[in-house]
């Protein structure tokens, strides 16, 4: 079997293939980078949307759990001065009660 020989005509033909592959290629490659490109500055735009919608419910759950802790903080307060009136009462009882023993022993006396 002869082995073909490579004139510049065959050698020209197989580089002008060659050069209109890479071209489409380089058009493939650049269309793809224009569509990214779009496709980010969508994906920017989204998460900016996002992060402001974001921003307004985390401002908004901070109000209200704000109010609610106050309301807790004000119920509690109420509760703790009351645990604290009855704790004074039954310490004064305590004392009247010790005083009391102290005078009936030093009555038998």
């Amino acid at each position: 079997m002869e082995r073909a020989r490579w004139t510049d005509e065959r050698i020209d033909e197989r580089m002008a293939a060659m050069d209109e592959k890479f071209e489409r290629l380089f058009d493939e490659m650049h269309a793809l980078r224009d569509e990214m490109r779009a496709g980010f500055a969508e994906l920017r735009g989204e998460i900016v949307g996002v992060r402001t919608e974001l921003g307004g419910e985390i401002a908004a759950v901070r109000t209200e759990l704000g109010g609610g802790i106050a309301g807790v903080r004000t119920e509690l307060g109420g509760e703790i001065i009351a645990f604290h009136r009855h704790v004074t009462l039954i310490l004064a009882g305590l004392v009247v009660a010790l005083i009391g023993l102290l005078g009936a022993a030093v009555a038998q006396l």
